[in-house]
């Protein structure tokens, strides 16, 4: 009887142990879930963001971006088309300029794209602050927040080569 009553508190010490283990990997693995799910879209006060250098081709004069409600297009010129958007950024090819009919066509790389929109947005913007502008300059990073704290809303056209974290 005896022998009975420590093999039912072992299997009992089993089971326990059992539980609070399924429990404590429970735990992680939600914990791992909701740090790494984010939504690109609306709710964070503060982004990393930089052009994909591989899809860089993707970035054609149909493309756009907007933060805030600031639209920037894309376009083969520098020009502004007002209906569609604030700024003209110059897509991944573009012509540089034209003589007698011929035309010199340049080609933007991410450090290229990164400076032009932090020239049109956030240089001397009254909304965000840029936490290290030499990553703009040296490898094509904005990190950038809202000085007011609240969420930036970051939309843009469909296959748009922007890697936001």
């Amino acid at each position: 009887m005896e022998n009975t009553i420590k093999k039912s508190r072992f299997f009992n010490f089993k089971r326990v142990c059992l539980y609070f283990g399924m429990l404590f990997l429970g735990a992680i693995l939600l914990v791992t879930y909701l740090g790494c799910e984010k939504d690109i879209q609306h709710t964070e006060s503060e982004y990393s963001i930089e052009y994909d250098p591989i899809h860089l081709d993707k970035i054609t004069p149909d493309s756009w971006l907007e933060i805030d409600g600031v639209k920037i297009c894309h376009d083969y010129k520098f020009q502004l088309n007002k209906e569609c958007c604030n700024f003209t950024v110059p897509s991944f090819k573009f012509i540089e300029f034209e003589i007698e009919g011929k035309q010199q066509i340049s080609y933007m790389n991410k450090i290229d794209f990164s400076m032009q929109l932090y020239e049109k947005i956030f240089k001397n913007s009254k909304y965000y602050v840029v936490t290290n502008a030499n990553l703009i300059y040296n490898v094509g990073i904005i990190n950038f927040k809202r000085k007011d704290k609240k969420a930036i809303n970051i939309r843009f056209s469909q296959d748009y080569p922007l890697i936001i974290r």
